[in-house]
């Protein structure tokens, strides 16, 4: 007999249901995670200042370079808060801006499909951002 599977949702435990998805995307009676993963699709340069996309996924489609600029947000954005990036068409995606952003070995998600997550850890007059994932120089 199988054991139950549970996730986190964010104040409980929730079993897992066994049941197969919906049609969708990912193919008959798999699981579309669009919505789950609250993806905001964007493919021009963009800049995060406020809380708009605390706890998404930028899903980014550009085919040419862009920039997601981290800028100073005077506090808005809570320290622990995280942003998912996904580079998922096949310009490049370079993450500046005038808040400090520390990582290593670069601020690039490394190729198409590298995933990424920013998190900010400090506040303050500048704000400081960790970028984390599969980044290049």
């Amino acid at each position: 007999m199988a054991k139950p599977a549970y996730i986190w949702d964010g104040s409980a435990w929730v079993e897992l249901s066994t049941a197969p998805g919906q049609a969708g995307a990912n193919g008959t009676n798999g699981q579309d995670l669009t919505s789950e993963l609250d993806l905001q699709t964007i493919s021009t340069n963009t800049t995060i200042s406020d809380g708009t996309y605390v706890g998404k996924t930028l899903y980014c489609t550009n085919s040419s370079t862009i920039t997601i600029s981290v800028n100073n947000d005077s506090s808005t954005i809570p320290v622990g808060s995280q942003i998912n990036i996904i580079r998922y068409g096949t310009g490049a995606v370079t993450v500046a801006g005038s808040a400090t952003v520390n990582a290593t070995p670069g601020k690039n998600l490394r190729a198409q499909y590298s995933m990424a997550t920013l998190i900010k850890v400090v506040d303050g007059a500048t704000d400081q951002w960790l970028l984390v994932g599969d980044i290049s120089a």
